[in-house]
């Protein structure tokens, strides 16, 4: 799948669990994150990601020095909508806040996708309001014994459950695997050409892969944000999308 629909795709949808405390009380609250490297987004070869978040309060984004968030690796807490939904923390590994600010009208919100951006060059931690990097900054902090940031994981605590989308490039591809079909939450289920089958998944954004059954010709979008599962069956074909050269759950 590559030409006129390589580029129709640029946004993972993630939906997050309340998973309770920060890493100041919870030192393992890394390890209980989201991590986006499965995406492709490997935070070593970055400098900064943009993002929508749908929260009440307290979601909790962790810049590590571990690509699979192992707790004993170096880290910062970030947490937006602290303060009952206002503040923005940013934390070291041992827990210390080392730097907060008010979101003033972006509050994080329970209903709406809110615009946020953080950014990680040299040591220099920013977070802002908004898609566009360095402006409507909140936090600007630079620590003085850095380390190189290697994976994002994003989770929701506190009571809160949480939505995000982040903008990273899908590559237009499929992974596909015959005799094996996708056992997660699906969007739509329709019936299709073989063809016709990837080409729905790849225009809607909160698709993450598809079934297609060879015999009935049904085609089942599968739905982003949860961990992928899979069964084997001979009558199915089972596609994830490829983002930024890496694809889910490719066998």
């Amino acid at each position: 799948m590559k030409g006129a629909l390589q580029d129709i795709l640029r946004e993972v949808h993630v939906y997050t669990p309340n998973t309770d405390e920060s890493i100041q009380i919870d030192p393992n609250a890394p390890e209980l994150s989201h991590p986006l490297n499965q995406y492709g987004f490997i935070a070593s070869e970055k400098s900064s990601i943009d993002f929508g978040l749908k929260v009440c309060h307290d979601a909790f984004i962790y810049l590590s020095a571990s690509l699979v968030m192992d707790s004993t690796a170096d880290v910062y807490e970030i947490v937006m909508g602290g303060g009952s939904g206002t503040k923005v923390f940013l934390r070291s590994k041992n827990g210390v806040d080392v730097a907060q600010g008010l979101l003033g009208t972006s509050n994080t919100d329970c209903d709406q996708f809110v615009p946020f951006w953080i950014s990680w060059e040299n040591g220099n931690v920013k977070i802002g309001k908004g898609l566009i990097i360095n402006q409507d900054v909140v936090i600007d902090w630079t620590d003085s014994d850095p380390f190189i940031i290697a994976g994002i994981g994003v989770r929701t605590g506190y009571g809160s459950s949480g939505q995000w989308v982040f903008h990273v490039e899908a590559s237009g591809e499929f992974c596909v695997t015959g005799g094996t079909r996708g056992t997660m939450n699906l969007l739509t289920t329709d019936i299709v050409r073989e063809y016709d089958c990837p080409l729905m998944c790849l225009r809607v954004q909160n698709c993450m892969g598809f079934n297609f059954n060879k015999l009935s010709e049904i085609c089942e979008l599968i739905s982003g944000g949860e961990e992928m599962t899979t069964v084997s069956n001979s009558d199915w074909i089972f596609g994830t999308k490829c983002f930024q050269n890496k694809c889910l759950a490719c066998f």
